[in-house]
């Protein structure tokens, strides 16, 4: 499959609207697309990502895959150019490898089978707009999870899970 087309749905995809935020709970069930966008959002200098994966399993089809070659990572709008130049001009090239992205963590993080799960919180310092992606650099595999996804930024100690620049009445006019 040529990554030129995946490469045109990602721009299409950071060029709309912002999405408001919310609390997103996703089953992936036997899936071996290579990224998997979860989420958009407008952070500030208190942005903050909470992920949580659980019922992780990893299916090879070939052979057992490195599981630092599965994992999720928030790229900035600014970014996502470069990585897409990456992904086009590297015919096997693994986002998780980019230095335009900002890596969360991988499989290779997991608690140990029967549980395979992960659960933490991560800073966004640097006000922009991000995208949340889960990458699958292991094409033999396919990855079934249970995620929740969190992404808010603090004012004080409450939560705004509002996207950064949208305000209230752009959030009614949407819905």
């Amino acid at each position: 499959m040529t990554k030129l087309p995946f490469l045109l749905l990602l721009l299409l995809l950071s060029l709309t609207s912002p999405t408001f935020a919310e609390i997103k709970n996703l089953k992936i069930r036997s899936d071996n697309r290579p990224m998997i966008l979860f989420e958009r959002f407008g952070f500030t200098h208190t942005g903050q990502t909470s992920i949580s994966v659980s019922s992780v399993s990893v299916i090879p089809t070939v052979t057992t895959p490195d599981l630092s070659r599965l994992g999720f990572f928030l790229l900035s709008e600014e970014s996502l150019i470069q990585v897409l130049i990456e992904l086009q001009q590297k015919p096997n090239f693994c986002v998780l490898d980019s230095n335009f992205v900002q890596h969360l963590f991988t499989f290779r993080d997991l608690s140990p089978p029967p549980n395979s799960s992960f659960d933490n919180t991560y800073p966004v310092t640097s006000p922009n707009e991000y995208l949340l992606f889960f990458a699958n650099c292991a094409p033999e595999s396919k990855v079934s999870m249970d995620v929740r996804t969190e992404l808010y930024n603090l004012d004080g100690r409450v939560k705004d899970y509002l996207s950064a620049g949208t305000d209230l009445q752009d959030d009614a006019s949407a819905h």
